[in-house]
């Protein structure tokens, strides 16, 4: 009979408390208590006036294309940088348009959105970090 060594044991072991910490993510996430983690996180972060400044800045776009430089030729950089600059452009077009006309509501929207944006990667990270703390 053939016994399993200490790395065979160690490693089912490792694989059982991952399948039974899936399980416990899959009835965790969309709780209530899962959505007052990530509004806790989101909260957290606001509070520091640095993060808003980041966030509300052109550096807190996050934008609906792939921004990511790495491995790319210098011409396709110089079309990416284009195409970050027209989005920029007309961004704060939107923007100085919008507070010309005195529309609040859809200013404010914009500006929430950016803010919500920029903050979901690390809200989300935190949450993957720190969700077994929650349940």
């Amino acid at each position: 009979m053939n016994m399993p060594d200490g790395n065979v044991v160690a490693l089912n072991q490792y694989m059982e408390s991952q399948a039974k910490a899936e399980t416990q993510w899959e009835s965790f996430e969309g709780t209530p208590a899962h959505e007052a983690m990530k509004q806790h996180r989101f909260e957290t972060l606001l509070s520091d006036p640095g993060n808003i400044s980041e966030a509300l800045s052109f550096n807190g776009i996050k934008y609906p294309f792939n921004d990511c430089f790495l491995g790319k030729t210098e011409h396709e950089r110089a079309a990416l940088r284009k195409r970050i600059n027209d989005f920029d452009d007309n961004l704060a077009r939107q923007l100085a348009v919008l507070i010309i006309t005195k529309d609040d509501a859809e200013f404010g929207r914009i500006i929430r959105v950016q803010v919500e944006q920029y903050f979901k990667k690390p809200v989300e990270e935190w949450v993957d970090d720190n969700w077994m703390d929650w349940l």
